[in-house]
C-alpha cells in the first residue's frame, strides 16, 4: 500500500527524490526493496507502549550522557558503552570490535558500567 495517494504527493516525492540524489547517503529508505527498513520500524514502534518508548529514550539519553561524566576504567570500556549507547547488542559490539571480547565479557561490562553509574535499562 502505497503512502503517495495523489498525483501531488507523487510529484512532491520525486522532487525531494531527485533532491536528495546528490547526497547519496542522506536516503534512508531502499525504495528497491518491498518492505523498506523505515516502515518495518515504525510498524515495530506503533506496538511499543508509550511509557516504554518514553523509559527506553530517557535510559538512552542518560547512557549517552555517561560517556561525558562517567569515569571508565579503559578505553575499551568507553567504547564498548558508546556502543551500547547507539542501541548495539553484545553480539553487535563484539563484531564491531573485531571479536576482542566475548559476548559474555561485554554484557558483563556494560551491566559493570550500569551498576556504577546507577542506571537501569
Amino acid at each position: 500500500m502505497s503512502l503517495l495517494k495523489t498525483k501531488k504527493d507523487k510529484e512532491l516525492f520525486a522532487k525531494w527524490n531527485k533532491k536528495l540524489e546528490k547526497y547519496d547517503d542522506c536516503n534512508i529508505e531502499d525504495f528497491s526493496k518491498p518492505d523498506v527498513p523505515l516502515k518495518k520500524w515504525a510498524r515495530k514502534l506503533a506496538s511499543v507502549p508509550l511509557q516504554q518508548y518514553e523509559d527506553t529514550s530517557q535510559y538512552y539519553e542518560t547512557a549517552r550522557a555517561l560517556l561525558h561524566t562517567h569515569k571508565f576504567q579503559n578505553a575499551w570500556h568507553r567504547k564498548i558503552w558508546a556502543l551500547h549507547c547507539e542501541g548495539y547488542f553484545g553480539r553487535e559490539i563484539k563484531q564491531m570490535i573485531n571479536n576482542r571480547f566475548s559476548k559474555t565479557t561485554i554484557d558483563s561490562i556494560i551491566r559493570t558500567i550500569k551498576k556504577e553509574a546507577g542506571i537501569g535499562g
